[in-house]
């Protein structure tokens, strides 16, 4: 484990010292509040932006992810009473993010246990009359026929329901089962495989589902931090930050971009879009692709894209957060090192000569390796993992463009 620092507040030595220790899952877990309501691969430990949000601000302020996944920074800026913005051009992670920081009203959850009802009739009854079917290519292929049937009752329901706050609550139960109840093999691997579920499945495992999630979302609902705080979660381009929140007007900003050639979102949820498009937040995985930056698709193999395209996107994004990040003010960015055509990037070179393009000022770094790290990250290392290439994950500090240093303070 090594740090690095330059022109650094003793502050920031410091936090990053605590940072460094976030390399396995703490004793209190990191599925509190709603982190658990949905499965997302490779979404860096709560306990991280936790830490940096307490140092860094107080209430008055606002937290930016400029790449905000499933809205794990949101959540805990959130649960500590500070505003936060999320972005994210994947209709899933936006929709996570979204029901991860709602909060529901005792209409709402009154409107919620009458469809829960609805539902439950629904299956008593065997009333396929609502069902609505998506068009998934070669659907029997990846979902057994019985539980396409039962699939398509809940989603039938759901596509008509009024109360969007309550409708994004059913979708995020619906589609926490659709990769368990298909036959794609598991989160982190799309093959179809036999799994021989019970006839049942689907109407088991979402009403247990809808039990737990619906617990956690009522908890949130009920903290009077949350309650005092809100959270705007956009589905859009990073690279249009400013045309979507004022400049100048973001206190803090705690993100993880994407990992190089090191993991496909658009295809691990493909399913999970295909079974919600009725909703029309919800594209299709082909233009989730086209707007996901970074992915293997575009980057594996000898025909993979050069590394410069994903250096102009990220360069990009980082001007705009730029924009709207006051002067002064600082920028957390996690992230590990990538292999693009047998050729190794670290990372924290990379980062680090992007936002001095733009005018950041590099404040200290801290590194490990990316092997000790728990499994939210493993799963991005990949074949290099596998070739023993030493690859490192970074939390890297920035300061907006600005003559004065100024140290970690959150009462200023």
């Amino acid at each position: 484990m090594s740090r690095t620092k330059q022109k650094s507040s003793k502050g920031a030595d410091n936090l990053l010292k605590e940072l460094s220790k976030f390399t396995s899952i703490p004793e209190e877990g990191t599925s509190y509040a709603t982190h658990g309501i949905h499965p997302y691969s490779a979404k860096f430990i709560p306990q991280l932006p936790a830490k940096i949000i307490e140092e860094c601000v107080n209430e008055r302020h606002v937290v930016l992810d400029p790449f905000s996944g499933s809205g794990t920074t949101l959540l805990e800026s959130r649960l500590r009473s500070i505003d936060s913005i999320g972005f994210d051009t994947n209709p899933i992670a936006a929709l996570v993010s979204r029901v991860k920081v709602t909060v529901l009203s005792k209409k709402d959850w009154k409107d919620f246990d009458n469809i829960v009802l609805q539902i439950k009739l629904k299956f008593k009854e065997k009333d396929y009359s609502k069902s609505w079917i998506p068009e998934i290519p070669q659907i029997e292929h990846w979902f057994e026929p019985k539980i396409i049937k039962d699939l398509v009752l809940i989603a039938g329901e759901i596509k008509n329901i009024k109360n969007q706050k309550v409708k994004e609550l059913f979708e995020i139960i619906l589609s926490s089962i659709i990769v368990v109840t298909s036959n794609q093999d598991s989160e982190t691997r799309f093959a179809a495989i036999k799994k021989n579920l019970n006839f049942d499945a689907v109407e088991k495992k979402f009403f247990k589902k809808l039990i737990s999630i619906s617990n956690s979302v009522k908890d949130l609902s009920n903290n009077p931090k949350v309650i005092n705080s809100k959270s705007d979660v956009f589905f859009a381009d990073t690279r249009k930050l400013s045309t979507y929140i004022s400049k100048n007007s973001v206190d803090l900003v705690i993100t993880s971009p994407p990992y190089l050639n090191s993991y496909e979102y658009y295809l691990y949820h493909k399913f999970r879009m295909y079974w919600l498009s009725f909703d029309k937040n919800i594209v299709l995985h082909d233009k989730s692709r086209d707007n996901e930056i970074g992915g293997r698709h575009e980057y594996a193999g000898k025909n993979g894209k050069p590394v410069e395209k994903f250096r102009n996107e990220i360069f990009q994004c980082f001007k705009e957060v730029s924009i709207v990040t006051k002067p002064g003010k600082l920028i957390f960015i996690i992230v590990g090192d990538s292999q693009v055509h047998g050729k190794f990037i670290d990372m924290a070179e990379f980062y680090t000569d992007i936002c001095k393009e733009i005018g950041m000022d590099f404040i200290a770094k801290t590194s490990y390796d990316l092997k000790s790290i728990t499994r939210s990250f493993k799963s991005q290392l990949g074949v290099a993992n596998r070739k023993n290439i030493n690859k490192q994950q970074h939390i890297l500090i920035f300061q907006n463009r600005s003559n004065v240093k100024i140290p970690l303070a959150k009462h200023e």
